[in-house]
């Protein structure tokens, strides 16, 4: 069900999914061994609709834009005192994910310790379609008449929302990893775990470029937005410009303070990354008694992880230049450029439009964690 009141349009979702594994180890000497490996994993999750999501022949309700290539119905939603919806969901939608990793380990033992060194490199991709649907969306809220289904009847909208593009986020990640470790036995009685870790986690990125972000030193007070009589945006006036190279670089936007990912020294990942990420780690073991009965355990690490790349999808869902949803408000049904309160008609649909955001300076997610344990044999053998 696409979440409206009644089951009039569903869904059908196929997630095929894979993996494979490529692993060879080498014994180079008796103390002496190394491990490669190769993994692949991917999916393609695929939704597709189902009832009544297409408009019937003879609907003839004018669009913004020209980003409902599949002929969808808008959503519809009644408000006060039904308070009841349709809608055809954001569907059909695609999202691929891949995922490639390549890394070696080498272990070897000398005397009393056991090191092991590694690195390794991992590429992931991920296209993954905006969740929006591209039919728009009506509101009736009573406000005309009182009654919300009146409201419909009359086709008094208090609100219409549509998205100029139904595109594509292209999610790029790349991590790259080295470590070493020693398990060193100082005694028959102690054993010491010492290691470091570098992780590099370079932020996320769209791979195609079609991502913005607001940055304060780019604002310009002398570029604020005016406004018309109407109480409307003037996009004729200061801050207001088209984008070349894009696929809305006919509609205006308020670019003041914005900035594009990879172009004018702005980074294709939109933040700072960060490279000192070295985590290390400490442990130990010590038998108290001698008699492996009674075993101290610790150990404390730092660890980093990286952001998974949804902020990066609302950006690209939302930002202007390369996302847009009009809204106007108090609108006719069958002519959502109209106001019905004035009949006046909106050559353009620009309104302010919002944004997702994300810290230039971009702190990397790190936590520190540390275990301490006592082991006690009870018996030899227990039933």
């Amino acid at each position: 069900m696409a979440g409206g009141t009644y089951a009039t349009a569903g869904s059908t979702m196929s997630v095929p999914s894979w993996a494979g594994v490529v692993h060879a180890t080498y014994t180079i000497s008796p103390n002496l061994l190394n491990e490669a490996a190769f993994n692949l994993n991917g999916n393609d999750l695929d939704i597709t609709v189902l009832g009544l999501w297409q408009k019937p022949s003879g609907y003839n309700v004018k669009s913004f834009f020209s980003a409902n290539k599949d002929n969808k119905l808008p959503g519809v939603s009644i408000g006060s005192p039904y308070n009841i919806s349709y809608t055809p969901g954001w569907w059909p939608w695609i999202n691929t994910w891949r995922s490639y990793q390549a890394k070696d380990d080498l272990l070897w033992t000398h005397g009393s310790h056991n090191f092991k060194f590694g690195a390794s490199y991992m590429y992931t991709h991920k296209w993954q379609q905006f969740q929006t649907n591209a039919g728009g969306q009506f509101n009736f809220d009573s406000s005309a008449t009182g009654n919300g289904f009146a409201d419909f009847l009359m086709g008094f909208a208090s609100g219409y929302q549509e998205p100029a593009s139904v595109d594509f986020v292209h999610i790029t990640t790349n991590n790259y990893n080295l470590y070493a470790m020693d398990d060193w036995r100082v005694s028959n009685r102690l054993t010491v775990n010492l290691g470091i870790r570098w992780e590099g986690i370079p932020h996320a990125y769209d791979s195609e470029g079609s991502s913005s972000n607001f940055y304060q030193n780019l604002y310009d007070p002398k570029q604020a937005a005016t406004f018309l009589p109407s109480g409307a945006l003037d996009t004729n006036g200061p801050g207001f410009t088209t984008v070349s190279g894009i696929p809305l670089s006919s509609v205006k936007f308020y670019m003041n303070g914005v900035g594009l990912a990879g172009r004018n020294g702005i980074s294709k990942s939109l933040v700072s990354n960060h490279w000192d990420t070295f985590a290390p780690r400490i442990g130990f073991a010590y038998d108290v008694t001698g008699r492996q009965k009674t075993i101290v355990r610790a150990g404390a690490g730092m660890f980093y992880e990286r952001l998974a790349g949804n902020e990066e999808y609302n950006m690209g869902q939302s930002n202007p230049p390369f996302a847009y949803t009009s809204s106007p408000t108090n609108v006719y049904f069958d002519n959502p450029a109209t106001s019905y309160t004035n009949g006046q008609t909106a050559a353009v649909p620009v309104f302010p439009a919002t944004m997702n955001t994300v810290d230039p300076l971009y702190k990397i997610p790190t936590s520190i964690q540390w275990s301490f344990g006592v082991q006690q044999q009870l018996a030899n053998s227990l039933c």
